[in-house]
């Protein structure tokens, strides 16, 4: 199992740089059959260190896999119209959806380039509130994205609350601030 995870990586980093298996072939000097092993699961220990040189990354990264150990959790009195906006407005990802008796989602996640996002109905715990209903913002999330002002204006048209317009801070990151639809503060940020 572990062996189809290294080559399900391997094939993530590839994809990400938008390459095909010749390109990271060429890039790592080896043959094309070898990358398309190695993402098969059937890599040797020299494979892998030219592999994760050409995609850039340590070999750790394609051995052991990276896992997030913080993952915040909003909470929202409609968590289903929640997902619905969220995905229009932000581009998150609904990986997971879990409804109660009710109908009612109950537990969802979403996905923003590899980090999660838990989404959970605000009655299920009588101290979970909503921005709303706890009378003010209680957190805020900050999510890195590759093009700032595109980002925005794909949130302003889906209706969400611009906060802050996109302006480049002190330390140098443009970012731009906005509400959603239930009053959670999003902060978003260039990657560099």
């Amino acid at each position: 199992m572990q062996q189809r995870e290294i080559g399900d990586r391997i094939r993530r980093l590839r994809d990400g740089k938008v390459w095909t298996q010749e390109h990271l072939a060429e890039a790592a000097g080896l043959s094309a059959r070898t990358v398309q092993r190695a993402e098969e699961g059937a890599a040797s220990v020299e494979t892998l260190r030219s592999l994760a040189a050409a995609l850039d990354v340590p070999v750790q990264e394609l051995v052991h896999e990276q896992r997030q150990v913080l993952t915040p959790t909003l909470f929202y009195d409609d968590p289903g119209a929640a997902l619905d906006w969220l995905s229009r407005a932000f581009g998150f990802e609904v990986r997971e959806r879990y409804h109660g008796p009710d109908g009612q989602v109950q537990h969802a996640e979403l996905q923003f380039d590899g980090a999660t996002i838990v989404v959970g109905p605000s009655g299920w715990l009588p101290m979970l509130r909503t921005p709303r209903t706890a009378g003010g913002i209680t957190a805020a999330v900050w999510v890195a994205v590759d093009d700032v002002d595109a980002h925005c204006e794909k949130a302003r048209a889906a209706g969400a609350r611009i906060v802050a317009e996109p302006e480049t801070q002190g330390y140098g990151k443009r970012t731009y601030r906005a509400q959603d639809v239930e009053g959670h503060l999003w902060t978003f940020a260039s990657n560099g």
